[in-house]
């Protein structure tokens, strides 16, 4: 049993590489990749400024993930999706950053797993818009005195 466990940890490892699946899922669903995360939240909260209703504009979110993809070495395991009705306020809580996995990654990766990777990616965002609008009311604040 022990050979069949380390043949299978040394398949998963070095023949699927799992731990580059586990580095995007860092980089980017936990948005530790900087210049991903800026760029994506950005394309995001410009999107919900202009009056785009994200939940009907899939091609609009994907082309911000896309210039987001641009800022970064990201794998294009990704896309971006907007899941449900917009309802004022609470836009964020609709968006979800799927990132595909193949079988048999998907044993270890799975789609529970990545549900959670996506909930902590709401939190984030919804952070980095709290930040975003800060920053713009204080340059506006500024600005008016």
């Amino acid at each position: 049993m022990n050979l069949v466990n380390k043949a299978a940890v040394t398949y998963f490892v070095d023949e699927l590489k799992i731990n580059d699946h586990f580095e995007a899922l860092k980089s980017y669903l936990l948005m530790s990749d900087g210049m991903f995360g800026q760029s994506l939240s950005k394309g995001i909260f410009t999107l919900i400024d202009s009056g785009v209703d994200i939940t009907a504009s899939p091609a609009k979110l994907n082309s911000a993930l896309h210039d987001a993809m641009e800022c970064s070495t990201v794998n294009r395991r990704l896309s971006l999706q907007s899941l449900g009705n917009q309802v004022t306020g609470d836009v964020l809580n609709t968006l979800v950053l799927k990132y595909d996995i193949d079988w048999p990654s998907n044993i270890i990766i799975t789609d529970n797993m990545l549900f959670k990777y996506n909930e902590i990616f709401k939190i984030l965002v919804k952070t980095k818009s709290r930040l975003f609008y800060v920053g713009q009311n204080l340059v506006f604040t500024w600005f008016c005195r």
